[in-house]
């Protein structure tokens, strides 16, 4: 997953291509659903803010408005979905948690 520095918000908008592709989600709404029901972690898809912008990828928005735990947390949910992408359950770029 790739993800720009955010300029303000307490929102972060990761590319989420590469992350569909390796557990064979069609796109980012289906990535969203699966880290929901698979791994406990709400998200939001890009077609929940307008059309999709041809050639740019597939992207989620979550929020970092949380406690610094429910960030690790969401952190390590996503290799509850994917573990051989990160054995620690670790990644560069985390997901906010609905816990």
């Amino acid at each position: 997953m790739t993800c720009r520095t955010p300029g303000g918000a307490f929102y972060a908008w990761p590319n989420v291509t590469e992350a569909c592709r390796m557990i064979g989600a069609a796109d980012s709404e289906e990535f969203r659903k699966r880290l929901l029901n698979e791994a406990g972690v709400a998200v939001l898809a890009d077609i929940h803010f307008g059309a999709r912008v041809p050639g740019e990828g597939q992207h989620v928005r979550f929020s970092y408005a949380a406690s610094k735990q429910a960030i690790e947390t969401g952190r390590g949910a996503h290799g509850r979905l994917h573990p051989e992408e990160h054995p620690q359950g670790r990644l560069s770029h985390g997901a906010g948690s609905r816990r």
